[in-house]
């Protein structure tokens, strides 16, 4: 019969991956003494873990900072590791890797890091019992969550983290064992096995596969009243009906019945609203700020417009857009806030490969326009300026006109009266032009500044 591992509820694995991020971003890379030099495989190894923390991948990101940690053992990488077992669910091994960074780091952790990492060292004790094993007989192979258990390890407790684990015994000539053993903090359960001899017809344990999730954060299921983890991977229970109790605060209490067979693995998912009229100091406002128009924003798996008010707590928003990345994070929604969230969208290579594109073609447009536009305004100017000099001329013999006319010198005047009329024609026709041309220059140009600044 195969058995599965239990593991840290999802949902809490990607809340907590937040405050994971900042721990590894808050703790570079250091060496400290002469016996842990860096090697290049090592630090990439490490940055590929601060990278994959980022992302949420706390699995990933574990392996990598182990794979750091063998090629260059410096104690500062066992602070990341320990943070990212935590976050895991698999609170042993972040005691180790925390209180072997303490002992290594000695006076080189401050007091301030030494406080944080003794209470994370706290923390996952609260989360870590003992179990001690009697089993006979004695040659029995023995798997608890599907690990080897050794001989020399019967009769002493050894350590676990809290919550459900599944127990297998066998031995040649004896029917296979297979229970459910619930670890309690701090208490050691006392497990005593004795395998019956195959004459003995007993009836093989019926149990089925039941597979949790809930893409609300740090939502609490309970199985006929007793507390189980949310995760993707099946685990062992009773075939039969089942009574499932999901709850949060903030949002009403979700129960169902579920029906575990041995014939498939059955699917349960959380089905959570928030409760109507949360009081101000058990929610928040969010006013949610997009880079980019038309994107989608859901927030725990709904739809969800740019100004949300959520219960207070851990939730899961993601941004969609077409020709972008997908923006996905868990925020934590501190009670009675009221809080601006900038989200900036960043183009995939494809779409950023377009945008450089038209960026490049308006700028081109932006020269040939403005090219233009200086040509226009230059003609513009020049017939201004060579207009000016017609007006100053046509002013002078206008006035010559005028005095002879009041003098009394009248030959020619009709003559020379529509001829200074049809030079004011002609001169004031320039001035149109010039101005048109000026105008229409002056804002082609405006215009390709303006794009080829757009353009930027």
């Amino acid at each position: 019969m195969s058995t599965t591992l239990m593991r840290i509820p999802e949902p809490l694995r990607v809340l907590r991956s937040v405050f994971v991020c900042l721990v590894v971003l808050c703790a570079p890379w250091r060496y400290a003494s002469a016996e842990a030099k860096p090697v290049p495989a090592a630090r990439e190894h490490f940055a590929n873990g601060v990278e994959l923390v980022r992302k949420g991948e706390l699995d990933a990101a574990a392996a990598e900072f182990e794979e750091a940690y063998r090629l260059s053992p410096n104690y500062s990488v066992l602070y990341n590791l320990g943070q990212a077992y935590s976050m895991l669910g698999r609170p042993i091994q972040s005691v180790n890797a925390l209180e072997k960074y303490l002992e290594l780091g000695g006076d080189r952790v401050d007091a301030t890091r030494r406080r944080q990492v003794l209470e994370t060292i706290a923390r996952n004790n609260d989360r870590i019992g003992s179990c001690e094993l009697s089993i006979a007989p004695q040659n029995a192979t023995v798997t608890l969550d599907g690990r080897a258990v050794s001989a020399d390890e019967f009769g002493r407790p050894m350590r676990l983290s809290v919550g459900m684990h599944t127990l297998t015994a066998t031995s040649d000539g004896h029917v296979t064992h297979t229970q459910s053993v619930e670890i309690t903090a701090k208490q050691t359960t006392k497990i005593s096995v004795r395998l019956e001899p195959v004459h003995v017809e007993l009836p093989a344990p019926r149990v089925g596969q039941l597979a949790l999730a809930c893409i609300v954060p740090s939502v609490q299921v309970r199985m006929d009243g007793r507390a189980v983890a949310i995760s993707s991977d099946p685990v062992l229970v009773p075939i039969g009906n089942h009574e499932l109790r999901w709850s949060r605060e903030g949002y009403t209490t979700a129960i169902e019945r579920v029906e575990v067979s041995d014939q498939r693995v059955t699917h349960a998912a959380c089905a959570l609203h928030p409760e109507p009229g949360l009081p101000p100091l058990s929610r928040a406002t969010w006013v949610l700020r997009v880079s980019q128009n038309g994107a989608l924003i859901t927030i725990d798996g709904q739809h969800a417009a740019n100004t949300v008010v959520v219960p207070h707590g851990p939730h899961r928003v993601s941004v969609r857009r077409a020709g972008f990345e997908d923006w996905v994070a868990t925020l934590d929604a501190k009670p009675g806030e009221t809080r601006t969230v900038e989200l900036e969208l960043r183009a995939t290579p494809a779409h950023q490969r377009e945008l450089d594109d038209a960026a490049r073609s308006q700028r081109t447009w932006a020269y040939v326009i403005g090219g233009i536009g200086a040509s226009l305004l230059g003609t513009g100017v020049a017939v201004g300026v060579e207009n000016g000099h017609r007006y100053t001329q046509w002013a002078s013999d206008r006035d010559a006109f005028n005095r002879d006319v009041s003098q009394g010198f009248t030959p020619g005047v009709g003559q020379r009266a529509a001829e200074l009329e049809t030079r004011a024609t002609s001169i004031q026709a320039r001035d149109d032009v010039a101005i048109g041309l000026g105008a229409l220059g002056g804002g082609l140009l405006g215009y390709a500044v303006i794009s080829g600044l757009g353009a930027q």
